[in-house]
């Protein structure tokens, strides 16, 4: 790193969790549930996996799937991934709504879980609303006409502590803190303190949480597979030092205009770390093959006819309104269409924020990047005021990182030990010299010690089968960058073993998996994907099924945990079982003999009257168009999709409800069963027809999108019927 740029850092450590056995027994559940296959070694730096906590939308195929993938490619323990139920909206919800249902079950699972000391990151997959409207908590404040109290739900996070407190102190144009007025880059910490102007104190000062969403597939946003490709291809970037270039563009629209200043900065700070920065005239870069980065201010662009090519890691973002609002019908070009490209993160802002530098990165941003900190750690540290700001990508990128490469004495990956354990840990790195290590035992953080001082770990404290355990060694410079070695080991001390087995190892979307699992004697064995119970077997062996639809899609790892007792001696692990959940294959195009359909859906209602539908926006429609409260209506119309792909329908609905799609079911359901729905389907290119049999609740309502990439409301304009 370049220590010449950086301020002092923090030297104070705040103490490790307490132990795993001295939990309840919920803790002691998730505790035990962290687990991967991987190498023994593996790398990460200025804040890294075991400090990410990821909330997902538990309904969302889409939120399910993405996760899985960053899962996988950052290597998140298990213990770090919390399912929330989310059926509200996409779009923005009310901040109360937002604190009570999102961000406190969020912060709690954390505090149950033993990782309050350790997350620095709170990110979101798919499938949660990208604004939050404070406007209910700001009763007799009255806001001058640039700040709005509209913020991003990645804004508010950050600003976590006054939200829980209902401050107001978020909004603001100086309110970060962590903000770096010049290129002096700091790595982050969710208990540091920051006082004004950046400094870091001691003791007192503003905390944060970094945050960004993986992604958005709703309304503007992209396909699954769009965000997923992005994310795998961040984190090949990791400590390569990349040789691309990072443009600056420069034209005479005041969302560029406002910028300039600070390009000739950014650009020497850049050359002194060697990387190649340069300002271009025009809107975005045009031929340009190595684009490691790119700062634009334009209403709207095309990157797709640009003949430019994105590089892994790539920060690229634009200034301009409406970039970071993900409604449909939205103008001007949107954050996502960077990310579709391969940016590895992209930002806007989800309110109008007129020309005020203060609510977008500055240049510093690729500065800070380029010094080694991570994607959040550079957006935080470059915008004064990111309430309005959403982040979308990959966090914990970062290309420039020299990361030190941990070894250990001790026991061998795989291997099966016993007793107490001990472990000294060493590093090489090209940055500065690791200062301490951390040992983290199936997720949660359970000791620091100094450079020349070695981990002893009693493993008859947890329960018999597999663990793993990581060692992050992290720098004694200012951006603190981290490398983790990853060591799998079975534990052997109470003569406990449990097996757990499937009857595929590729497993669709609709043909349940069998899972078998013993064990010696245990009341129940709870099976589960991250820390998701998906079965339950009762007794000491048993098979159950269940439907993959529940896994999402991609590459994942079950796990077995036989209950036996309230203590270790009574209770144990299983090996990871890998998994492949692939969705069906797609279904065929329809033959319509050459019949033209016409614009517009097919309604028809109680008495057979048909209506034809050209907008389902309204909230009102069905009931407009003929659908009458308790009696049954049919809905139908052929649409067609340009390509194979997996593709989304959202639906919300009162009363009882069946969709399919070319004769295929996707979902039945009634009033029990409220809020969004999230129907995934994998299509051939060509003409598809979707059928909807429903009895209307006592007020008919049908909210229908359709999408991939994302998802809009269902209108005449792309679904048609048969004249």
């Amino acid at each position: 790193m370049m220590s010449e740029t950086c301020t002092p850092r923090k030297k104070s450590v705040r103490p490790a969790s307490a132990p795993v056995s001295r939990r309840g027994l919920f803790r002691a559940l998730l505790l035990a549930l962290a687990s991967l296959l991987a190498a023994p070694s593996l790398a990460a730096a200025g804040g890294g996996p075991e400090n990410v906590f990821l909330v997902v939308n538990a309904r969302s195929w889409a939120s399910i799937t993405v996760a899985n993938h960053f899962i996988q490619a950052r290597h998140i323990p298990l213990s770090n991934v919390f399912y929330l139920d989310w059926p509200g909206d996409l779009q923005t919800i009310d901040v109360k709504v937002f604190r009570e249902q999102i961000l406190k079950p969020a912060l709690a699972a954390i505090r149950r879980r033993g990782l309050g000391t350790q997350i620095d990151y709170l990110v979101y997959s798919a499938d949660f609303p990208y604004a939050v409207n404070l406007q209910s908590e700001m009763v007799g404040i009255n806001l001058p006409q640039i700040l709005s109290p509209v913020a991003s739900i990645t804004g508010v996070t950050y600003f976590y502590g006054p939200l829980l407190t209902l401050s107001p102190i978020a909004i603001g144009l100086e309110n970060n803190h962590y903000f770096r007025k010049e290129s002096a880059s700091h790595g982050f910490r969710a208990w540091y303190g920051w006082s004004a102007g950046g400094k870091l104190q001691e003791a007192g000062g503003d905390q944060y949480l970094l945050s960004t969403m993986l992604a958005y597939t709703s309304g503007r946003g992209n396909s699954v597979r769009e965000a997923v490709s992005a994310l795998e291809r961040s984190a090949t970037a990791d400590g390569t030092s990349p040789g691309g270039t990072i443009y600056f563009m420069r034209n005479n629209d005041i969302r560029s205009r406002v910028r300039h200043d600070g390009y000739t900065a950014a650009i020497l700070d850049l050359l002194r770390v060697k990387v190649d920065g340069e300002e271009l005239e025009g809107t975005i870069p045009v031929h340009k093959k190595d684009v490691q980065g790119a700062m634009i201010g334009a209403a709207s662009f095309d990157w797709g006819n640009s003949a430019s090519t994105i590089l892994p890691g790539a920060i690229c973002e634009h200034f301009t309104s409406y970039g970071g609002i993900l409604a449909e019908g939205a103008g001007q070009t949107p954050l996502t269409d960077l990310i579709r490209y391969g940016a590895a993160g992209a930002s806007g802002t989800v309110v109008e924020p007129y020309a005020i530098a203060a609510k977008f990165p500055s240049p510093m941003l690729q500065v800070h990047y380029a010094h080694g900190c991570s994607l959040a750690e550079s957006y935080y540290q470059s915008v004064n005021g990111p309430y309005e700001l959403l982040i979308v990508g990959d966090p914990l990128c970062r290309p420039w990182a020299k990361i030190p490469k941990i070894s250990t004495t001790g026991p061998h990956a795989g291997e099966t030990v016993k007793g107490t354990i001990q472990l000294e840990p060493s590093a090489e790195t090209k940055g500065d010299a690791v200062d301490r290590y951390e040992l983290f035992v199936d997720g949660p953080r359970s000791q620091i010690i100094s450079q020349g001082q070695f981990f002893d770990l009693d493993t008859s404290a947890y329960p018999d089968g597999y663990h793993e355990l990581r060692i992050v060694g992290i720098e004694g410079g200012p951006i603190e960058s981290q490398g983790e070695l990853i060591l799998p080991l079975i534990f052997s001390n109470h003569g406990q073993t449990v097996e757990l087995t499937a009857d595929q190892t590729k497993a669709r979307w609709g043909t349940p998996l069998k899972l078998t699992a013993s064990t010696q004697q245990a009341d129940r064995i709870l099976l589960f994907h991250n820390s998701q119970i998906v079965g339950q077997i009762s007794g000491s062996s048993g098979t159950t099924d269940i439907d993959p639809r529940v896994l999402g899609e991609g590459r994942l790892e079950l796990r077995a945990f036989a209950l036996g007792g309230n203590d270790a001696a009574h209770r144990a692990l299983s090996s990871p079982l890998l998994l492949e959940v692939e969705p069906n294959p797609p279904l065929p195009p329809q033959q319509l003999a050459g019949i033209k359909p016409i614009a517009g859906l097919r309604l028809r209602g109680a008495d057979d009257k048909i209506e034809v539908v050209q907008d389902t926006h309204p909230g009102d429609w069905l009931a407009k168009a003929g659908a009458v409260a308790r009696k049954p209506y049919h809905l139908s119309a052929y649409f067609t999709v340009p390509r194979e792909e997996i593709y989304q329908f959202q639906i919300e609905y009162t009363g009882e409800l069946r969709l399919k799609v070319d004769d295929v079911e996707l979902f039945h359901g009634d009033d029990a069963q409220t809020g969004w729905h999230y129907l995934p389907i994998n299509l051939a290119k060509g003409i598809h027809r979707v059928e909807i049999d429903a009895v209307a609740g006592g007020t008919p309502q049908l909210q229908i999108r359709f999408g991939g990439p994302g998802a809009t409301t269902v209108t005449g304009k792309h679904f048609q019927h048969m004249p």
